[in-house]
């Protein structure tokens, strides 16, 4: 099938957003821009992924059933189809612009690559029967789960499988993060190392979420009172929660080289995103456009991405944030 692309208008908004000034929270004022992704006949659009070119990827539902999406720095978009001309669901996407994921959306689940120059190819492990990519790095090496076991697959095509857990993110050295079957965290080594940890946090069902290129791994776990609550494992061991000063329930989605995370907070009414900074200080993110935002990925220090509701047609749009 031809993939279908069009040039979206751009809806741009400088705003100065007014951070809370107290405690832990951001005294100061920032400016950043806003552009509204939306697609034609679109319902729920979620970006996901975005890089240093200010490429965005992300899902969306469109009569009912899952797609996947590219948009340019220029706003063109692209809807990603299968090799077999179905629809896709879309993981990770790399500073090259390689994006990973399945389809289609339901049984046997096939993997994808979507190359820069356009072209989509299955990336299924030898033998499998079903299989999905969720990660990507810089070199090409993506991660993910399958029939015959959880994969690394190298730009050669090379294919790794091994069985520690559940893998969520591989970094640009090649570590993996994952949680096991025992809600246990991993580490995985390029050389085959597992690193198992519990951050012996109240509660339980560990979930890391990202791992950034220091080794440094973000996710959210289940406390004992039934409320979301975030962690970062540094490199070193060390645990840090990052929950949101007086909100119940806090989760983090994506960490950055420069230890900036992003995720999206509750406070038992609306949910809405935040920044979180080394410094241990947060910075609360609303949208111009809507209400309830959400926060699911980032690149370097200037480009954010993720969702916000609109009551006027009670569904979920995209957005990009630029600073």
């Amino acid at each position: 099938m031809k993939k279908r692309k069009r040039s979206l208008p751009l809806l741009i908004v400088n705003v100065v957003v007014t951070v809370l000034c107290c405690g832990l929270f951001s005294a100061s004022l920032f400016a950043a821009n806003y552009v509204s992704i939306d697609i034609p006949g679109a319902t729920d659009v979620h970006p996901v992924a975005v890089n240093r070119k200010a490429q965005v990827a992300g899902f969306f539902y469109r009569n009912g059933f899952m797609e996947s999406f590219l948009r340019q720095s220029d706003g063109t978009v692209e809807i990603l189809h299968s090799p077999e001309g179905s629809n896709s669901f879309m993981f990770d996407m790399n500073e090259a612009g390689e994006i990973v994921g399945g389809y289609p959306p339901g049984n046997p689940v096939h993997a994808f690559l979507r190359s820069p120059d356009g072209k989509i190819s299955k990336i299924d492990p030898p033998g499998t029967t079903f299989a999905t990519a969720v990660s990507i790095n810089a070199d090409g090496a993506a991660v993910g789960t399958s029939s015959v076991g959880f994969y690394i697959r190298a730009r050669n095509g090379r294919y790794t499988t091994f069985s520690a857990g559940w893998p969520c993110g591989i970094n640009d050295s090649g570590i993996v993060a994952g949680n096991t079957r025992d809600d246990l965290g991993y580490l995985r080594a390029p050389d085959g190392a597992v690193t198992l940890f519990d951050p012996a946090l109240p509660g339980f069902v560990l979930a890391p979420n990202c791992i950034d290129n220091r080794g440094d791994v973000v996710g959210w776990y289940q406390g004992a009172d039934g409320n979301t609550r975030s962690f970062i494992r540094r490199i070193d061991g060390s645990v840090m929660l990052i929950d949101v000063p007086g909100m119940p329930s806090t989760m983090v989605e994506s960490i950055n080289a420069h230890g900036i995370a992003i995720g999206t907070y509750w406070d038992r009414t609306v949910r809405n995103s935040f920044l979180y900074k080394p410094d241990g200080s947060f910075r609360l993110l609303t949208t111009p456009f809507g209400d309830e935002s959400m926060a699911f990925g980032l690149a370097g220090r200037h480009y954010l991405v993720g969702s916000y509701y609109l009551p006027a047609d009670q569904t979920r749009h995209g957005y990009l944030r630029i600073r």
